[in-house]
This record gives structure tokens, C-alpha cells and sequence, in this order.
């Protein structure tokens, strides 16, 4: 038997979920058995980790819901940072006659070729996932969500994954033209460096939602009628969960078909 599991990093929740998420629709692709890997550490989340990470855990219900790692006997464990899927397919191969554990970090190559792999397992995880209130969202209302990461992206340190505020300020202003009764939130995070750009969305009916809770966050990302995406794992997952719909903005991460697409030049 082949088991697939993550190796775990110190990344941000986005990072290391799509990880997790890619490796458990790999493990439906190949007919193999993905195992919980405990992650340990995560960059951008409140102290204690231990309380926050057993939040996540409670949210998403995956190691609740999926065997543990330490549940089974391995003859072999191999750790690789990324992997093939020609890699994947000699070592099925291989476990016909024993037990082989397969600890990978980045799986993300093979789901980048082809994203619908995450459709084998996004609609079980949609059911098992727990929720969060969500107070700033209106019942009557077509709730709209911007996603801008800032915090420590910015066009110095991160340029690969910043967006100028004037592309986020012309996406609003459409929204508001195309939905002019709907309820818009821009989700991101500010700093004393960067509080003064978010002076351009002026509007009464955009709210910036600033240092927000992760996992809260991410719940409004999820459960928005429209989510705008931006360069971000933490989009990305929110993107998979989220069952309306979806507007994906060009990264190194490819869409899935049916999203929608903004290109930036």
C-alpha cells in the first residue's frame, strides 16, 4: 500500500493547506491513502501556536475525519521536497507487496498542470468543515469579498506577489457599478507602513476589514457570493471551499476552469 502525507514547513496557513489539500486529491487521483501529519508551526498565526493550530484543526476536521499517520506500519519512508507524478507511479508500483510512506511538501506541480485533481476531494472537505460567524455579512444583500495580502508583501519585499492598490481601486469601482446594492468588503491587513493607501476606497459601501482573524477571515473569503482572489495561497484555499463564485487573479498557482479571471499587465 502507498500512503501519502505531508512533510510539513513553517509556512502560512494558505501554503501549507493547499499543500495538504493537493496531496489528499493526489491520494484520491492514484488510489492511495493520504495520513494526518500534525502540522507544528505556522508562520502569521496568534501565540500559542498549539491553542491556534488546534483552532485550524477544529475548522477544517480533517484529522477527524482522515487516519493519522502514526495509525500504520511503514517498511519504507522516503521524504521528498516535490514530486512527479512519474514519481508518485513508480513507487505505486513499489507498494504492491509492502507499505510505503511517500512525506512530500510541495505537491503543487502535478495539481498545477491539472487543478480539477482538487475536485476529487473539495466537495467531502466543503461537508466536514466547520463555521464561523460572520457579523459584517448582510442576509439580504450580495456579499462581495476583496482579498488584498499586504502585511509583509509589499512591492519591495515580495514584488511577485504585490498588487498596486490602484488595480484592487478599479475592481471596486466596477463592482459597485455592476452590484450597486450589494454589501463589499475588502479584507487585508494594515500596517503603519502601508495604512495611508487604503485612504482611496472611499465609498459608503465598501468596508476595509483590517487584522482581522485568520480563520475568521478566511470564512468570509469562503462564504462570499463573490470572491475577488489575489496573488495568495490563503485565496486560493478560500477559492477551492468557496461554492459561488470565484475570480481568480494571475499567479504562479493555475485556476481552477471555472473560476473567473482578471489579468493584470
Amino acid at each position: 500500500m502507498l500512503y501519502l502525507a505531508y512533510s510539513t514547513s513553517n509556512d502560512g496557513l494558505g501554503g501549507q493547506y493547499q499543500r495538504i489539500l493537493g496531496l489528499m486529491a493526489l491520494a484520491r487521483k492514484y488510489q492511495c491513502t493520504y495520513v494526518c501529519n500534525p502540522i507544528l508551526q505556522m508562520e502569521h498565526i496568534p501565540n500559542p501556536q498549539t491553542e491556534y493550530l488546534k483552532r485550524i484543526e477544529d475548522f477544517f476536521q480533517i484529522q477527524n475525519n482522515f487516519s493519522s499517520i502514526n495509525e500504520h506500519h511503514y517498511d519504507q519512508v522516503i521524504n521528498f521536497e516535490r514530486i512527479s507524478e512519474l514519481t508518485i507511479l513508480s513507487y505505486l508500483e513499489k507498494a504492491q507487496n509492502s507499505n510505503i510512506l511517500l512525506k512530500i511538501c510541495i505537491p503543487n506541480a502535478i495539481l498545477d498542470n491539472d487543478p480539477n485533481i482538487y475536485n476529487l476531494i473539495i466537495p467531502q472537505l466543503r461537508d466536514i468543515k466547520g463555521t464561523i460567524p460572520l457579523p459584517l455579512y448582510s442576509s439580504v444583500k450580495k456579499n462581495i469579498a476583496l482579498h488584498i495580502r499586504r502585511g509583509d508583501v509589499s512591492e519591495i519585499t515580495h514584488p511577485g506577489r504585490f498588487t498596486p492598490i490602484s488595480v484592487f481601486k478599479q475592481i471596486a469601482d466596477k463592482l459597485v457599478i455592476q452590484y450597486p446594492d450589494s454589501n463589499i468588503c475588502i479584507f487585508t491587513e494594515i500596517t503603519q507602513e502601508n495604512k495611508d493607501e487604503f485612504n482611496i476606497f472611499q465609498k459608503d459601501q465598501i468596508k476595509v476589514v483590517a487584522n482581522e482573524d485568520v480563520l475568521t477571515t478566511l470564512e468570509y473569503l469562503i462564504q462570499a457570493d463573490i470572491l475577488i482572489m489575489c496573488r495568495s495561497s490563503f485565496s486560493y484555499i478560500a477559492g477551492l471551499y468557496n461554492k459561488n463564485q470565484v475570480i481568480y487573479m494571475d499567479f504562479w498557482h493555475s485556476p481552477m476552469p471555472h473560476w473567473g479571471r482578471i489579468t493584470i499587465n
